[in-house]
C-alpha cells in the first residue's frame, strides 16, 4: 500500500490514473494489508522497548520479563531465548496452530477454523483452568511475514477478533461457543525468529494479554503467567528437540501442506544461500 501510495505521488499524470484505479479497485486489500502492516510495527516497537519491565527468573531456556500497561488491564509478556535449532523446526511449532495444545501449557484445545491466506490463518484456543476458576478462549487471527532479506528475521503475530463481526461474516466464519467459559481479551502476540546459523536461532516474543482475572493480587497473576512462560518455553524446545515421528513431523506430510512447506524451505534455503557466512544477528 505504502509503496503504490508512494509510486502515485512520484508517476506521471496519465500514470496516477492507472495506480488510482489499482488502489481503488484493490481498496479493501490495501487496507487489509495497511493495517497489518501497522499492527506489525506497533508489536516490534513494544518488542524494542525496554522501560519499566521487571525481569521474571529465567527458565532453563528463556528470559523472561512483564509489565502492566498504565491506564488499562493488560499485563504484557516478553520473552528472548537462543535454541540449537533449525528456523523451519521453530516456524513449523509457532505456525501450526491446530498443534499448540501439544506444547503451550493449559491449552485444552486448539483448533484451526480457516486457512484465511497462505501465511495467514483464522484459529480458536481453549485455555483449562483449575475449579472453581471458568476456562478462559480465544479467537484469533495469525499471520507470518517474511522479513529475511529486509533484516534477517520471521515475524509471525496474532491479534483477537473475537469482537470483528466483519471478520467473521467476510470469511464464513462460525464461532465456538462453549458454555461458562469467559472470553480471553488478547490484544496482541508475536513471534520474532532470527536464524543465526543453519541450526540455530534466537527467539523474542511478547503477549498483551487481559485474563479478566483482575481480581487477583497482581503478584499472584504474575507467578501464574511467569510459570506458564517458562513451562511453555522449556516445553516447545524438548518438543523440537524431539521433531522426528512427532506430530508436527506428520503434519508436515499431509497432502495439502506439502506445497506449503516446499516454498517455506526453498525461501530458507534462498537466504542461506546468500547469507551463509554472515547470518544476521
Amino acid at each position: 500500500m505504502l509503496v503504490c501510495e508512494k509510486t502515485r505521488n512520484e508517476a506521471k499524470e496519465d500514470e496516477k490514473k492507472v495506480i488510482e484505479a489499482k488502489l481503488q479497485s484493490e481498496k479493501e486489500l490495501f487496507e487489509t494489508i495497511r493495517s497489518e502492516y501497522n499492527l506489525m510495527h506497533t508489536i516490534l516497537r513494544q518488542m524494542g522497548d525496554h522501560q519499566g519491565w521487571q525481569a521474571n527468573n529465567a527458565s532453563s531456556v528463556a528470559k523472561s520479563y512483564y509489565k502492566y500497561l498504565s491506564n488499562s488491564e493488560y499485563l504484557s509478556l516478553k520473552l528472548e531465548m537462543d535454541v540449537d535449532l533449525p528456523i523451519q523446526t521453530m516456524i513449523i511449532l509457532i505456525s501450526e496452530t491446530n498443534l499448540w495444545n501439544h506444547w503451550m501449557p493449559f491449552i485444552k484445545s486448539s483448533v484451526e477454523l480457516k486457512k484465511i491466506k497462505r501465511n495467514s490463518v483464522a484459529y480458536y484456543l481453549e485455555f483449562m483452568l483449575p475449579y472453581p476458576l471458568h476456562n478462559r478462549q480465544a479467537h484469533l487471527y495469525g499471520m507470518g511475514v517474511n522479513r529475511l532479506h529486509e533484516n534477517g528475521t520471521v515475524f509471525v503475530f496474532s491479534k483477537s477478533i473475537e469482537d470483528d463481526i466483519e471478520f467473521f461474516a467476510k470469511h464464513e466464519l462460525r464461532k465456538i461457543e462453549k458454555q461458562g467459559t469467559v472470553n480471553l481479551n488478547f490484544k496482541f502476540g508475536a513471534f520474532e525468529i532470527t536464524p543465526i546459523g543453519q541450526n540455530k536461532c534466537k527467539l523474542r516474543g511478547i503477549a498483551n494479554i487481559n485474563s479478566k482475572m483482575n481480581w487477583l493480587p497482581p503478584t499472584m497473576l504474575n507467578y501464574m503467567f511467569r510459570r506458564t512462560v517458562q513451562f511453555g518455553m522449556d516445553r516447545l524446545v524438548k518438543k523440537a528437540k524431539h521433531f522426528k515421528g512427532s506430530v508436527w513431523d506428520k503434519e508436515i506430510e499431509r497432502e495439502e501442506r506439502k506445497d506449503y512447506y516446499i516454498w517455506l524451505n526453498q525461501i530458507i534455503k534462498d537466504y542461506f544461500n546468500g547469507n551463509e557466512l554472515k547470518p544476521k544477528l
